[in-house]
């Protein structure tokens, strides 16, 4: 017999997933970007195959990849 291997993706995801050009500020005490504020511009597949977030950097406006369990929204 032969079988097909399917891997399981969500298709939905929780209600406090970040949108685009949200708020945020990377929560990674072992980082020294930690608490550094800017706006989330999306989810990227690395090379490596892990998936990074984009922020852009408050006052600098640089790229920064971080992973996504790191950002946290900023409250209003």
């Amino acid at each position: 017999m032969f079988f097909r291997e399917a891997k399981v993706v969500p298709v939905i995801t929780s209600s406090t997933s970040l949108e685009i050009d949200t708020y945020v500020f990377i929560n990674n005490p072992d980082d020294d970007m930690h608490n550094q504020k800017g706006t989330f511009k999306g989810h990227y597949q690395h090379v490596d195959g892990i998936i990074h977030s984009l922020i852009v950097l408050e006052g600098s406006n640089k790229n920064f990849y971080t992973l996504p369990h790191t950002l946290k929204r900023v409250k209003d």
